[in-house]
């Protein structure tokens, strides 16, 4: 019985520390934050990389991503298809039957772009175009 006792006691500790651990965010970033979306709700950090990551709600769920030096690099939300310029409207209704699973806006490094994401021919694919329907680069790949 103790065998047991403490087997899970040794698993609810590790569960809690792969689920509870607490990201040391800068306090110059969160001033930043802080100054850039000041009634952020029920934020929540962590790290992406070398870069801080966060979610929120003010008006709407947000994502963000600051340096470490607490410079934006990048804000985006969801937005639904009714939010989307008329040309991007236009572009994708001249695709055929293409029907986006989500659809983001994001601003980094100073060009607004829309990010679509939706199934093609059986695989998961992205989109990014700006407001005129052109497309963006993808700068991860």
């Amino acid at each position: 019985m103790k065998k047991y006792f403490f087997t899970l006691i040794a698993a609810l500790l590790v569960a809690q520390f792969s689920f509870a651990q607490e990201v040391a965010v800068p306090q110059n970033v969160l001033d930043q934050f802080a100054a850039d979306f000041p009634n952020a709700e029920n934020v929540k950090w962590e790290k992406d990389g070398k870069n801080f990551e966060v979610d929120f709600f003010e008006d709407e769920a947000w994502e963000a991503e600051y340096t470490k030096g607490g410079e934006l690099v990048e804000k985006e939300r969801e937005i639904s298809y009714r939010e989307l310029p008329e040309a991007i409207e236009a572009k994708l209704e001249a695709m055929g039957d293409v029907e986006p699973e989500e659809i983001s806006i994001i601003e980094k490094g100073g060009i607004l772009y829309y990010e679509l994401e939706f199934e093609a021919d059986g695989e998961e694919t992205e989109m990014r175009l700006d407001a005129d329907g052109n497309e963006v680069p993808n700068d991860e790949d």
